[in-house]
């Protein structure tokens, strides 16, 4: 049996570490993070023109998280420098397939960016992330939201619920997430249980019924 090629393993995926580092000018930063995006692409259809399964869509998943961490690191590196002080409380989350790690060549990755309170401070350092993203030209999906925004959903929009009980973080303040996580399950299980379940139910009926 022919063994799999090489490139298609763990191994063979690109290092981030090797397009982009805090030293550089923000153009030359957006070249490398779209070079490795270019890389990235080019050996998912190495490993899907392979025969390789679902492992593959996860380590895809995988190295996209390494150059959201870079590129957050970058942004904080470049606000404390411009500020003197680092950021205030945010932090980036997966959700959707990307949360789920199924991430495919051309699939939207869909991002919530959580910050700790609204303030001019925290929608700039959002921002200045934000619009680092979307210059590598990726079909970004993004909402920002505070605790509170993700709460008040509860009762009133299931696709974004469910949406957020399936988040994982990616990067930025690891307590705000937990806040943000305990909110959500504490919603879902308590005020919120017999809207949740009860629109679930109705939503997989009208499925059904399709």
């Amino acid at each position: 049996m022919t063994s799999p090629s090489p490139v298609c393993e763990p191994a063979g995926l690109p290092d981030v570490d090797r397009y982009v580092d805090l030293s550089m000018e923000r153009a030359d930063y957006l070249r490398g993070g779209q070079a490795y995006l270019a890389d990235l692409a080019r050996w998912l259809r190495e490993c899907s023109n392979a025969g390789h399964g679902s492992r593959t869509h996860e380590l895809y998943s995988e190295a996209h998280d390494r150059l959201f961490r870079a590129t957050w690191e970058y942004a904080v590196h470049q606000w404390t420098a411009r500020e003197g002080t680092p950021p205030p409380p945010a932090a980036l989350v997966a959700v959707g397939g990307y949360g789920n790690r199924t991430l495919c060549l051309r699939s939207d990755v869909d991002l919530l960016f959580l910050m700790g309170e609204r303030g001019d401070r925290t929608e700039q350092f959002v921002k200045s992330v934000l619009l680092l993203l979307i210059d590598f030209k990726l079909n970004l999906g993004y909402l920002t939201r505070s605790v509170a925004d993700c709460e008040a959903k509860v009762g009133t929009d299931l696709e974004s619920v469910t949406s957020m009980t399936g988040a994982r973080p990616v990067t930025g303040s690891e307590s705000l997430f937990r806040e943000f996580r305990q909110c959500i399950v504490e919603a879902v299980r308590g005020r919120g249980r017999r809207w949740f379940l009860r629109s679930v139910f109705e939503q997989w009926k009208t499925r059904r019924l399709k």
